[in-house]
């Protein structure tokens, strides 16, 4: 992602919105969940947002907006979808975190 930071720097120089909405989900029960399942989902789903938030805030001024979706699930789970919920449920407590 960095060489994308650095060609709107360079094309730009500002960065007015990003969208964050990359979703992995797999339907896992929490007996069956491994590791690799559970790096897997949270790199795609949050880890992602959390390190590209602060590459995108570098080129963002007042009034720009950084975007992360999230998903009804972070607060209802569904049955096979614990990881997948816990994923959502970072987004969303990270969107009032460091963003605000």
């Amino acid at each position: 992602m960095q060489w994308l930071f650095e060609q709107i720097r360079a094309e730009k120089g500002v960065l007015d919105i990003v969208v964050a909405s990359a979703g992995f989900v797999e339907q896992v029960t929490l007996e069956a969940a491994t590791p690799e399942h559970f790096d897997k989902t949270f790199d795609i789903n949050a880890r992602g947002v959390f390190f590209t938030s602060p590459k995108a805030l570098r080129l963002m001024t007042r009034g720009s907006s950084i975007v992360l979706v999230s998903s009804a699930v972070y607060r209802k789970g569904f049955p096979g979808h614990a990881t997948y919920s816990a994923t959502k449920a970072a987004l969303r407590s990270f969107e009032h975190g460091p963003l605000n």
